[in-house]
Parts: C-alpha cells; structure tokens; sequence
C-alpha cells in the first residue's frame, strides 16, 4: 500500500506581557508520516486500525492526541490533554475501506472519490454582458 500524508500542528503557549494578559505565540511543529515506507517524526505513528485500515495516531508534546485513517484522510479523534475526545464516530460505523467513515471529519479535497475533476454547473439563467 502506498500512500502517504502530510499536517502541520501549530501549538499554542501562553506568554505573560503587562499590556496584554492574553498573548499567544504559535511554535511550529510539523509531523509527516508515510506507510510502505518508514519515514516518521516525534508524535507520529503509522498503525493498523479498525478494519485493517491504515491510520496515523498524532500526538502532541502538550498533550493532544488525533487519530487520522488514511482512507477518506478521516480525522476519527482529536483528544485534547485532559483526554476528552472532541469528535464522535458512530458505534456502527463501518472501517471495511468501501464506505466513507460515519463520524470525523472526513477531508475531501478537492472532490469525493476518484475520477476526472468534476465541473461547477454554471446557471441556466447566467447574465452576459
């Protein structure tokens, strides 16, 4: 299987300042991840999940977790340090690689499935100049 992915996790730390209480800096942090080849970060790992399906568990050095199925690029989980998962995944959702994932966020750039590119229709009743 060759597929691979790619995500950038911005943390956020709190800087004290006297004009402002609430300042924030954002520190970069990026995890990549690929399966048939092993290529991982710090907080990353490739895994086989729910169905045999490859997945990417993220974890961050402040806490957070996600969970990531490459099949739909499927965000199933993103727990946050105090570990209360913030997505829902329905209990009878079906991992066989057919269905979409019911639950997440399923990333579907630029289009669902594969195929040519699908085009806008334009409205039947279009003003011209």
């Amino acid at each position: 299987m060759a597929a691979s992915c790619a995500s950038t996790l911005p943390p956020l730390s709190f800087v004290s300042s006297s004009s402002s209480p609430r300042r924030f800096r954002r520190s970069g942090v990026v995890a990549m991840a690929s399966v048939g080849q092993k290529v991982y970060a710090p907080g990353v790992a490739v895994s086989e999940g729910n169905g045999g399906l490859p997945k990417i568990d993220l974890k961050s050095p402040h806490g957070s977790e996600a969970e990531i199925y490459l099949f739909g690029a499927c965000v199933t989980s993103f727990k946050v340090p105090n570990g209360k998962d913030l997505l829902f995944v329905r209990p009878d959702a079906v991992f066989n690689g057919q269905k979409p994932i019911s639950g997440g966020i399923p990333h579907c750039f630029p289009q669902f499935g594969p195929g040519p590119m699908q085009q806008i229709q334009k409205s039947q009743k279009e003003i011209q100049l």
